[in-house]
């Protein structure tokens, strides 16, 4: 099969009403001026916009907004990803030191119950090292009746709902399904300025959840 390429310095139709769009958008500031916008048949040379609804005038000056946010976010190095990460279990953990707190109340877990908590990274600060890698999770609790409860946290720093899982924490949940639990947190930004506003969830045994679910994966990486 021959494929022919031509190089042209002229734009495209297309080309021309995205541009077209972008000085538009120059003077649009909010929906109702956009409601309000009369769309010209010929606004630059003989390029036309007719085509344009208003409505889709209005669903692209919110892709733009959506663009502007993106760029405003805080974008972190893989070092500050691994201290938040480490932050996140460590919240995780205080409130499992608790006598209450939500998190043992979703878990289903009574304080006198537990036997010992098994915090893979409580001396990070000082060894500098992940020492969770390979267990398949972050944090082990253990009850009194010598069933173990396996924790895995996802920590974002803003609100952000998906997470993705090595092959050691699918494999562990794989193999402890109910007893396997993901702690997610979002909005970790607060830490330190307002603790309430940071969003818990708590997955149990999320295998199932993906296997039964399989359309809310969003990619799988296979070796």
């Amino acid at each position: 099969m021959e494929f022919d390429f031509i190089l042209t310095d002229e734009p495209s139709e297309e080309t021309k009403e995205i541009n077209i769009y972008k000085e538009l958008e120059k003077t649009l500031k909010t929906e109702e001026e956009i409601e309000k916008l009369e769309v010209p048949e010929k606004i630059e040379g003989n390029c036309k916009i007719g085509n344009y609804e208003k409505k889709e005038l209005a669903r692209k000056k919110e892709n733009v907004n959506k663009k502007t946010k993106t760029k405003n976010k805080v974008e972190l190095t893989d070092l500050s990803k691994s201290k938040l990460g480490i932050e996140g279990e460590k919240y995780v953990y205080k409130n499992l030191c608790l006598e209450k707190s939500k998190l043992l109340e979703t878990l289903n877990i009574n304080k006198k119950d537990i036997k010992n908590i098994i915090f893979y990274n409580i001396n990070y600060d000082i060894l500098k090292e992940d020492l969770s890698v390979g267990h398949g999770c972050d944090i082990e609790i253990i009850l009194k009746t010598n069933e173990h409860i396996y924790l895995e946290v996802k920590t974002s720093y803003e609100n952000l709902d998906s997470y993705s899982m090595t092959y050691n924490e699918f494999k562990c949940n794989k193999e402890n399904q109910d007893n396997y639990y993901v702690i997610k947190l979002s909005k970790f930004k607060y830490i330190k300025k307002d603790e309430s506003k940071i969003n818990m969830t708590v997955i149990k045994n999320p295998y199932k959840v993906f296997m039964e679910n399989a359309e809310i994966l969003k990619t799988i990486t296979f070796f």
